[in-house]
C-alpha cells in the first residue's frame, strides 16, 4: 500500500470591508487604474437549491468576483477559501458554534478585499494586478468535495461542496478567457487537487489551465504524541461521512488501495490533467501542532527537536520532486493570500509571487525555490 499523508486545514479568515456604491460591477469594462479602488462584489449562485449549490444550513453558496483589465482581463484566478471540515455530528455542532461563516452564507458581506496576489497594486503586484478575479467562501465543511446529508442536531445539514464548485465554474462563462489559475488555500487546496480535473473537462478546450496548492503538502510520519487519530484525517470513515467525490482518475488506477488514499492531495496530483505549482512551509504550525509537537522552534538535543529533524528530512524529500515548487522554513502555513507573506517572504533572493510569476507566464527565473535550514 502507497503511504498515506496527512490531509488537514484551518480556517484563515480573509480582511474584508464595504466599499463605495460606485465600485465598478464584474460586467463593466475596467481600466487599469479604476482596479486599484475595485474589491471583489459578491454573487449568489443562481438556483443554487435546485443545483444543490449550498452551505451546510442550505443557504445558497455565493463567490465575490472582480474583473481584471487590460491584458490581464482573460486570465482568471479562482481560489477556495481554506477552512477545516467536519466528520461526525459534534464535530458539526462545535463547527457552527465556534465558526459559523463556515457552515452559511448568511452573514456574507457584499463586497471584500483580500490580500496577496488579489492585491490590486501595480507597483507591489505587478504580474497578477490586472487579472480576473473569483474568491470562493468555503461553507460545506466537507473538503469542498461532499456529496450527502446528514442529521446535526435536529437540523438536515447539506455537505454539497463538489456542487458549489461546478455552479460556480457554470456560472463564470470562461468562453473568452485564455488561462485558469485555479488555486486553494489550507483544505481550499484539498478541494481544489479533489476537483480539479473536474473543472477541466467543463471549460472550453481553448482554456490553459494550471492549479495551484498553498499549505497542504506534508508526507506521513508518526504523531509526535503518539495519539492515532492525529494519522487519520483522511480515513475510511472520514471520507464515508462527508461521501468525498474524488479524483475518478485517481480512483481507477487504486482500487486495491483504501479509497481515502485518492483524497490526498499529495497523491491526487500524480493523476492531474495539469501542471501544478505548491507552496509549503516545512515548519507548518498547523501540522505540526497537531502532531503533538508544542516547541515548534525546539533545538538541541530533546525529543522534539530530533523529531523535527526527521520530519524536514522526510519534507524535503517529498518536496523535491514537485515540478514547481516555493518552501520555506519560517513557521507558517499558507501565503498565497497573505499581503506580507507573498510579496516580502525570500528564499534565495527571490519571493513567492516571483517564483509563481516565472510559473504562470513561463519567465526566466527558478520555478522551483527550497529554503535550506
Amino acid at each position: 500500500m502507497k503511504k498515506i499523508y496527512l490531509i488537514l486545514g484551518l480556517l484563515f479568515l480573509l480582511g474584508c470591508g464595504t466599499a463605495p456604491d460606485s465600485t465598478p460591477s464584474p460586467t463593466t469594462e475596467t481600466s487599469e487604474k479604476e482596479l486599484e479602488f475595485q474589491p471583489l462584489t459578491q454573487h449568489v449562485i443562481e438556483n443554487a437549491e435546485e443545483r444543490m449549490a449550498i452551505c451546510n444550513d442550505g443557504t445558497s453558496a455565493t463567490y465575490y468576483m472582480s474583473e481584471g483589465a487590460g491584458e490581464g482581463k482573460d486570465i482568471w484566478l479562482v481560489y477556495l477559501q481554506g477552512g477545516g471540515y467536519c466528520e461526525n455530528e459534534e464535530d458539526c455542532m462545535t463547527r457552527a458554534k465556534e465558526s459559523p461563516k463556515l457552515v452559511s452564507s448568511e452573514r456574507r458581506v457584499e463586497q471584500v478585499n483580500v490580500g496577496g496576489i488579489f492585491m490590486r497594486d501595480p507597483e507591489l503586484n505587478p504580474d497578477f494586478h490586472n487579472i480576473t478575479q473569483v474568491y470562493v467562501p468555503y461553507c460545506s465543511s466537507d473538503l469542498w468535495a461532499g456529496d450527502t446529508e446528514h442529521e446535526v442536531n435536529g437540523e438536515t445539514w447539506q455537505f454539497r461542496g463538489t456542487h458549489i464548485v461546478k455552479a460556480v465554474i457554470e456560472d463564470l462563462n470562461m468562453e473568452d478567457t485564455e488561462l485558469l489559475l485555479f488555486a486553494g488555500s489550507s483544505i481550499g487546496a484539498a478541494g481544489m487537487v479533489n476537483n480539479a480535473d473536474r473543472v477541466a473537462a467543463m471549460i472550453p478546450d481553448s482554456v490553459e489551465m494550471k492549479a495551484i496548492v498553498d499549505g497542504l503538502w506534508w508526507p506521513m510520519v508518526e504523531p509526535f504524541d503518539q495519539d492515532p487519530y492525529k494519522t487519520n484525517a483522511a480515513d475510511e470513515a472520514n471520507v464515508e461521512y462527508l461521501n468525498v467525490q474524488m479524483d475518478e482518475s485517481c480512483l481507477a488506477e487504486n482500487g486495491d488501495d483504501p479509497d481515502y488514499y485518492c483524497a490526498i492531495p499529495t497523491e491526487v496530483a500524480d493523476y492531474l490533467s495539469m501542471p501544478l505549482f505548491v507552496y509549503v512551509d516545512r515548519r507548518d504550525p498547523v501540522y505540526l501542532e497537531r502532531l503533538g509537537i508544542t516547541n515548534i522552534r525546539a533545538t538541541g538535543e530533546s525529543p522534539q527537536a530530533a523529531y523535527m529533524e526527521d520530519f524536514i528530512e522526510k519534507s524535503l524529500e517529498m518536496i523535491e520532486t514537485a515540478d514547481a515548487i516555493f518552501s520555506t522554513n519560517i513557521v507558517n502555513h499558507t501565503s498565497l493570500h497573505i499581503t506580507d507573506k507573498f510579496f516580502h517572504t525570500e528564499v534565495d533572493g527571490y519571493t513567492l509571487a516571483e517564483v509563481l510569476a516565472n510559473w504562470v507566464f513561463e519567465k526566466d527565473g527558478p520555478i522551483k525555490v527550497i529554503a535550506d535550514e
